[in-house]
């Protein structure tokens, strides 16, 4: 999929917001975007295999365990790279909350409103969850994750297992006149409980609209 749409997708950035590397020629055709002010599709980053998980390090991200001790981690399969994470793994945690959290976001910088835009996988489906959250009072500090105001966003999620799904364009409009925005990408399972669906995301990009 991510060969596909070569050379169609060229932008620069051109705000001073940090960003993380992403490439032009992976991510599908969106025609109403600008530059992008913060994405990922992990093509760039360090994967583990098999059972060693090399942990998601993006400058300027977060990637906490809130509850477990592992974290998103980066996996490739058909030559396609993607953060993973899957409480069927945690023999040693009951319980696992996992944030893969992005850079600092000003959106009042901008003089148009933002979207968001991601891939998700699920595979072994049960009942574990996972959610897209913004905030616009999280101070950056992991320790706050939890006394900070997060507000659930909806998305186009799955329906079955093994697929890619879009998760179409998500409008943060209502965020626009923030300076201090962050999108969270949360897993809760329980490898106890039998919640051990694994999920899979990849080609988040966060842009501002024409």
């Amino acid at each position: 999929m991510k060969k596909i749409f070569k050379n169609i997708f060229i932008a620069t950035v051109i705000l001073s917001i940090t960003t993380s590397c992403v490439k032009d020629d992976d991510y599908d055709v969106v025609t109403d975007y600008i530059p992008v002010l913060v994405g990922n599709n992990f093509e760039n980053e360090s994967r583990g295999s098999g059972s060693n998980e090399v942990a998601v390090n993006l400058p300027g991200w977060l990637n906490v365990a809130v509850e477990g001790s592992r974290l998103w981690h980066v996996r490739q399969f058909d030559e396609n790279q993607y953060a993973e994470f899957s409480s069927f793994f945690s023999y040693n945690d009951p319980n696992d909350d996992i944030w893969l959290i992005t850079s600092k976001m000003d959106f009042a910088a901008t003089p148009n409103s933002e979207s968001l835009t991601f891939d998700t996988k699920k595979r072994i489906s049960n009942s574990a969850e996972f959610k897209v959250l913004i905030s616009t009072d999280f101070d950056g500090n992991k320790d706050n994750i939890s006394t900070s105001t997060w507000e659930e966003l909806d998305f186009i999620s799955p329906d079955s297992d093994d697929v890619f799904v879009n998760s179409g364009i998500v409008n943060l409009s209502d965020y626009q006149n923030s300076n201090n925005v962050y999108v969270a990408f949360r897993y809760i399972g329980s490898k106890a409980n039998g919640a051990t669906t694994t999920f899979q995301i990849d080609n988040i990009r966060i842009f501002e609209n024409k």
